[in-house]
């Protein structure tokens, strides 16, 4: 993942570099985004120096959350409601 992050957010890869692993522990975030491919890489950088991560992810369209995360996810679907008109 870190290439794919170097590439799509350099500054991020960049700054992530410069905290020493493990430099987020005891932190816990909250991390309420869209769910984006990049914000995933983001999650796992957050993740690997040490951060404690709930991931809020705000889905639209038709993507789904990924299988298999490595930290916890709170999400709710919107059903369509169809409302019976009577006569």
């Amino acid at each position: 993942m870190k290439n794919n992050l170097a590439h799509a957010m350099p500054v991020t890869e960049a700054v992530a570099e410069r905290i020493s692993q493990g430099g987020l522990s005891g932190l816990t975030i909250i991390h309420i985004n869209h769910l984006l491919r990049d914000v995933l890489g983001l999650n796992e950088v957050f993740v690997g120096l040490g951060a404690d991560l709930v991931y809020v992810p705000v889905i639209y369209g038709q993507r789904e959350l990924p299988a298999g995360l490595p930290y916890p996810s709170v999400y709710t679907c919107r059903v369509k409601r169809q409302v019976l008109n009577t006569l």
